[in-house]
């Protein structure tokens, strides 16, 4: 199982072999270091600080935007933190679990959106996974053929890595080394490995985790361009914003490469803005990219169709509701690429702003109220979770 010696022997390696030193300087989460975020932990014991993180103190705001959870997702939930609470168990017996309300609502609040974006989604790219918890809902979605996981920063990546191995089992593969059988020959141990023809077929991968060294490999292998299958899905939360500018071109370069036709990416979360790194760099590097938005919100503001009339270059869809007091609790946008349906409405240069809205009939899932739904308290869900144990 991996461990930060493990990584960073890895990332050496990796390093050795690149043309030129400022390919890795693009991934040196700079911004994480600057704040001091825990970019690289001595002991996985250290993980432990970051069980739940990056979405502090959203977790009702999260329900109030979507309008309260039904029994379902209620449900969905219960067992989702539940599991978060048995891997804790089982990789940090040291210490008493905590229960990630904040961050594991998020991802909820991401699946949802998913499930409306692509009814029936089966292949998914997520960049910048974070805690990693949309593996959670993702390991239980019935139509889930293919999922890659892509991270740069260390200790996130060993979180990932650990609980992707707890939810994929013999399903997850970890691409941090090269693959491969080792040259050498052994005529007893090629006798012991002819005796278990179970070796020779393998369960295939649903779940697959790449550094930032191994994005080549997701370029090469998944490019609908090069025969590939591509993505129905690419996510990248809380992360455009916090790429070095250049790794941001490379990861919109990338996104072009492997996203399937008809395919969405989705962000649920732009990141921390910063003064050199803006929502108006942001919208420029889209646009560069050839990713045009088809729905883009700035956190913190209204669903009422009062606020997009005003707003919404392309005008306002029927779906959006007249009277709506619930708020985006932070920004989020869905882009195509060249090629889909609604690349060229949704290419017009007055659409890359920071309010936008399309006539695209997934998003009025964006701005439903579920029948039944309620807001969840703590204490409640707690209880249901320590039921669900």
């Amino acid at each position: 199982m991996l461990d930060p010696a493990q990584y960073r022997r890895e990332e050496s390696r990796a390093k050795a072999q690149l043309p030129n030193w400022r390919l890795a300087q693009r991934h040196g989460a700079t911004l994480f270091q600057r704040v001091g975020f825990p970019v690289r932990v001595d002991c996985l014991d250290e993980l432990g600080m970051l069980l739940d993180t990056m979405q502090e103190g959203r977790f009702e705001a999260i329900q109030q935007e979507l309008g309260g959870l039904a029994e379902a997702e209620q449900e969905l939930l219960v067992q989702a933190l539940a599991e978060v609470v048995r891997f804790q168990l089982a990789h940090f017996g040291s210490r008493a679990p905590v229960l990630p309300l904040d961050t594991v609502t998020a991802m909820l609040a991401a699946y949802r959106k998913m499930q409306a974006l692509s009814s029936g989604f089966g292949r998914v790219l997520e960049v910048g996974p974070g805690c990693g918890y949309l593996g959670l809902f993702l390991a239980r979605h019935a139509e889930l053929e293919r999922y890659a996981a892509v991270e740069a920063t260390e200790s996130f990546y060993l979180l990932q890595h650990h609980l992707l191995a707890h939810l994929f089992g013999a399903g997850f593969r970890e691409e941090l080394a090269a693959q491969g059988q080792s040259a050498h020959f052994g005529a007893e141990f090629e006798a012991a490995a002819a005796a278990l023809p179970i070796m020779s077929a393998l369960p295939a991968a649903c779940a697959t985790h790449h550094p930032w060294w191994r994005l080549g490999d997701l370029a090469r292998t998944e490019s609908p361009a090069a025969g590939g299958k591509g993505f129905d899905l690419i996510v990248c939360n809380a992360a455009m914003l916090e790429f070095e500018a250049p790794a941001l071109r490379d990861y919109l370069d990338l996104f072009n490469r492997v996203l399937a036709p008809g395919g969405l990416v989705f962000a649920q979360c732009f990141g921390f803005e910063t003064p050199e790194r803006d929502r108006n760099y942001l919208l420029a590097a889209l646009r560069e990219a050839r990713l045009a938005p088809v729905f883009m919100a700035w956190g913190g503001h209204p669903k009422g169709r009062g606020f997009w009339e005003q707003r919404s270059p392309a005008g306002c869809p029927a779906f959006v509701p007249g009277a709506d007091d619930r708020r985006f609790t932070t920004a989020q946008g869905v882009f195509v690429a060249e090629g889909h349906p609604l690349w060229e409405a949704a290419s017009r240069p007055e659409n890359y702003c920071i309010h936008t809205m399309s006539d695209f009939a997934p998003l009025a899932h964006f701005f439903a109220r579920p029948q039944g739904a309620r807001v969840l308290s703590a204490e409640e869900l707690a209880r249901k979770v320590a039921d669900a144990l």
